[in-house]
């Protein structure tokens, strides 16, 4: 009998002794984070989605802003996140390398800016193929109207010794021929 007291004392203390292992293995080592989504006013932005995604294993949770603009990611392992929001007709915004430590709580606030709008062009049509076996560079114009437009400027082929020059800036000059080469007038 002496043996039963002897083996009801050792599981006390042994019970004893674990206690203490319990109550470690039960505490909250997990973090948060917390924040705001408002628009460029500071509006309040509802129903925005909200994405964090642990970097080192790409696991990645959601949830939308309350009618407050509020959300929260509880149960959070020490990590480092991408923090992700986005929501019609605004420009989506990250908050990259968000370190969060052992029962560490953080906050980030997101403004989101309006969206532009994009506009986008399909040229259905191709250009013409390039003549590689000629050395023709375009074609001829007739430039008659421009001299109609001005009466002091003519034709460099009608003999009278006026004509138009381009110049290297792009501008019309009226030059004049002399025996075959060209003075600026």
């Amino acid at each position: 009998m002496i043996q039963r007291p002897k083996k009801l004392a050792n599981l006390l203390a042994f019970s004893f002794a674990l206690i203490p292992v319990l109550v470690f293995a039960q505490a909250n080592f997990e973090g948060q984070v917390r924040g705001t989504v408002h628009d460029p006013s500071g509006s309040a932005i509802a129903r925005a989605k909200i994405t964090i995604t642990d970097i080192a294993t790409n696991i990645s949770s959601a949830t939308l802003s309350d009618e407050r603009g509020s959300y929260v990611f509880n149960g959070l392992h020490p990590a480092t996140y991408v923090l992700r929001t986005e929501m019609v007709g605004f420009r989506p915004e990250e908050a990259n390398n968000l370190v969060l430590g052992v029962s560490q709580h953080t906050s980030v606030d997101f403004s989101l800016q309006v969206a532009g709008i994009d506009t986008s062009v399909t040229v259905l049509g191709t250009a013409p193929a390039l003549d590689t076996g000629s050395a023709e560079i375009g074609t001829s114009k007739n430039h008659a109207g421009a001299y109609d437009a001005d009466p002091d400027l003519t034709d460099p082929n009608d003999g009278e010794g006026k004509g138009l020059a381009i110049g290297a800036a792009g501008r019309a000059k009226r030059v004049a021929r002399d025996n075959g080469s060209c003075v600026a007038g």
